[in-house]
């Protein structure tokens, strides 16, 4: 059946009658706007109560794509498949010359939470910047930092302290340790102050070769 008309189309129901396209159990397609053309689609309206798209497979493809809601929202995956699936949310931009960013922005507070962990940076590497107000790194085990490369550990403002401390007590040690060959392998340098250490116990200095003290 083939409907065309020079004007306007409209189909109403009265009162609270649904309107039905596709109800049946036939698998014909049901295609809507698919002509050459450029026109917009427009999908239920600002006072809708609910749009519901079910499907098996849902695709939208558009040059620009524009999800918003004014209440709490959601993406979610809840698969219940016997292989480990995987929600993907890429940026990528084909042009040689040019990158694709991807911008995450919240005037609250932003949560990452994983249950087998949280990894950054995995697929490569590449630099990482964190500027902050304040840093808190809190561990139930290890912290391991490790780099290939000239590194530090810098307080850069005015009389204030960095302090390296281990505070279980115990059998504890703070270890300093260094594998280089040179003259000073380790370097204690106060470039405009004393050096104090104090001890508890006694304290022993070895050296496979001579000791200076000037």
């Amino acid at each position: 059946y083939d409907l065309n008309a020079t004007g306007a189309i409209t189909i109403d129901a009265s009162g609270s009658n649904a309107i039905s396209i596709g109800s049946d159990t036939n698998t014909g397609n049901i295609n809507i706007g698919s002509g050459d053309s450029a026109r917009t689609i427009t999908l239920g309206h600002s006072n809708s109560t609910k749009v519901d798209i079910n499907a098996i497979a849902v695709e939208i493809d558009g040059t620009t794509l524009s999800l918003d809601g004014t209440d709490t929202t959601n993406l979610t995956m809840t698969a219940n498949a016997a292989e480990t699936k995987t929600l993907t949310i890429s940026a990528t931009n084909s042009d040689g010359s040019n990158v694709s960013n991807m911008d995450i922005d919240a005037d609250g507070t932003i949560d990452i939470d994983g249950a087998g962990g949280i990894n950054i940076g995995k697929a490569a590497d590449v630099a990482i910047d964190i500027d902050s107000s304040t840093l808190d790194i809190d561990a139930s085990g290890a912290i391991t930092i490790d780099s290939v490369d000239d590194s530090n550990l810098t307080v850069t403002a005015s009389g204030k302290d960095l302090d390296i401390a281990v505070v279980g007590g115990g059998t504890q040690e703070l270890r300093l340790a260094s594998a280089g060959t040179g003259a000073s392998a380790i370097h204690l340098n106060a470039s405009a102050g004393g050096v104090n250490i104090d001890s508890a116990d006694m304290i022993t200095i070895d050296a496979a070769d001579e000791i200076e003290l000037t």
